[in-house]
């Protein structure tokens, strides 16, 4: 299934700002953990300028800055 970023910008502040489990976003969405795990990542290092950007545009964000 295919989720906007505006979805999972949600589910990542979730995980991260209300401190839900990441097995209960998974069981509850059908969203994969290891998509949330990688997104939870960006998250932390790049704040929501990742999840902000165009739908169908692709940027380099990546979890470590240089």
């Amino acid at each position: 299934m295919k989720y906007t970023l505006k979805e999972k910008l949600k589910y990542v502040k979730m995980h991260v700002e209300e401190d839900v489990p990441l097995w209960e976003i998974y069981y509850t969405y059908d969203f994969r953990l290891s998509d949330l795990k990688y997104l939870c990542k960006l998250y932390r290092m790049w704040g929501e300028e990742p999840f902000l950007k165009e739908e169908g545009t692709r940027s380099c964000y990546t979890r470590e800055r240089s």
